[in-house]
């Protein structure tokens, strides 16, 4: 037997050092003995370099017995005196008897994780012995999965399962009714798999695994692993944004100074009161903290609203030009998750508005000069930004015949239009564009009049 392709292990070990040694290689084939050193004692053929076997070596004791004595006398004061010996002589004393064919063994069972969440990938592992050398089997080797005690057979013969990124793992038939292409856009598996409530495993499910080897020519005992229990995974946040949310209901993913801010956010848990904690930071400094859903002087821990003060401090949040961050500790009744922090947004200019569009008189002759009035309105002038003015623009329209209205060019952004651009059965309207200096608002149309 090889030791390491340099040295050689006689099968039934020692031999008589005077014995004469014959060594052939695999082709019957005499190995000149100069290429390697004999130590009978040890049981060991020595060459010089590496050698590939098989390797047969064949030994011929010399027609002479040699008897070893060893005496030992315990006391230096008394002389020993030996007057005779005998021994016994076995030529198989060295021999071991045949190993009959043995079963194999599975041991040390495990399951991976040993704390498993509803969505983890499982994994089996276990060692293979054998006494007779016999390789494993694995196509034979039989391995069942247990869950609360019963067997699930679509889980026969798998090391692993449960994985979500394996499109071929049995939850993708017996866990889930959707495919990979039904999973929303910006959603994981897990998060889509939950918001739906599938999966193989539930929180407190016993999981344990038995394994039954097989050498290949017989099986060996079934035994078991030691049994996992799922446990509830820690909440966690997807998809954390901040948003506004205009007067009318209508939302935006830009922040303005007339805008509520507020965050919108996906949280996953295994059941259980959700408990998170949300942080507002207004140009990297906290602002306010509070449970998700809860109000605490008028104002909800979910939003930002405009004006909405740190009296403390007099930052108001909502100003143009801060930078707005969110921050959500994730929590379900006394399991946390981790923190996610929002991506920061600028409150921008709140766009002006206008309002009460009016061309007057209602019903104007020939020789009426006509007017436009309005409202204009800027939550960021009312609350005193004197960098923003009103710098609306103004278009008059006029209608002659049966021509199509056109635009009067020559009292664009004018408020008046003088009575000798008018004439009898001419049909005048005008159309305002807000402006404050920075931003655009919607253009608002006035009523139409008719030059009598």
């Amino acid at each position: 037997m090889s030791v390491d392709d340099i040295a050689w292990r006689a099968k039934y070990g020692a031999w008589n050092p005077t014995s004469s040694v014959v060594v052939k290689n695999s082709s019957e084939e005499i190995i000149d003995s100069s290429s390697y050193k004999i130590f009978a004692r040890n049981g060991l053929i020595v060459f010089s370099s590496k050698i590939t076997g098989p390797l047969v070596i064949d030994i011929e004791n010399a027609s002479k017995t040699r008897l070893g004595i060893r005496v030992v006398n315990k006391t230096s004061s008394e002389s020993v005196e030996i007057e005779g010996f005998g021994f016994f002589y076995n030529t198989n004393v060295f021999l071991p008897p045949p190993l009959s064919e043995r079963p194999p063994e599975a041991t040390n069972l495990r399951i991976s994780p040993s704390l498993p969440y509803m969505y983890s990938k499982m994994t089996a592992s276990y060692l293979f012995s054998d006494l007779n050398r016999d390789l494993e089997d694995k196509e034979k080797t039989e391995i069942r999965w247990y869950i609360n005690g019963v067997e699930r057979e679509y889980l026969r013969g798998l090391l692993e399962w449960n994985d979500l990124s394996n499109f071929d793992d049995p939850i993708w038939i017996y866990g889930f009714t959707f495919s990979s292409q039904d999973v929303t856009a910006g959603m994981s598996v897990e998060e889509f798999a939950r918001s739906r409530q599938e999966s193989i495993l539930k929180v407190g499910d016993v999981v344990y695994f038995t394994a039954r080897p097989n050498d290949g020519k017989v099986f060996g005992d079934t035994m078991r692993s030691a049994s996992v229990r799922v446990i509830t995974s820690p909440p966690f946040i997807s998809s954390l944004e901040i948003k506004g949310r205009n007067t009318d209901g209508s939302i935006q993913s830009s922040i303005t100074t007339a805008t509520t801010a507020f965050i919108s956010y996906n949280f996953f848990d295994d059941g259980g009161e959700n408990t998170s904690l949300v942080i507002w930071y207004v140009n990297g400094f906290e602002f306010k903290r509070g449970n998700l859903g809860e109000t605490v002087g008028g104002f909800p821990n979910n939003e930002l609203f405009p004006g909405e003060m740190k009296t403390n401090a007099g930052v108001i949040a909502i100003a143009l030009g801060n930078d707005i961050e969110a921050e959500v500790r994730p929590s379900s009744g006394q399991t946390l998750g981790n923190s996610v922090r929002s991506a920061s947004k600028t409150v921008e200019n709140a766009p002006p508005s206008i309002s009460s569009v009016t061309v007057s008189p209602s019903s104007p002759t020939s020789s009426s000069n006509l007017q436009v009035s309005y409202v204009f309105s800027d939550v960021d002038i009312r609350a005193g930004a004197t960098a923003q003015t009103d710098q609306s623009s103004i278009k008059w329209f006029r209608k002659r015949g049966f021509s199509d209205a056109e635009e009067v060019t020559s009292v664009a952004n004018q408020q008046v239009v003088p009575s000798t651009l008018t004439a009898t059965g001419d049909i005048w309207y005008a159309e305002v564009i807000p402006f404050d200096g920075i931003s655009v608002g919607d253009v608002v149309g006035s009523n139409s009049v008719t030059i009598g």
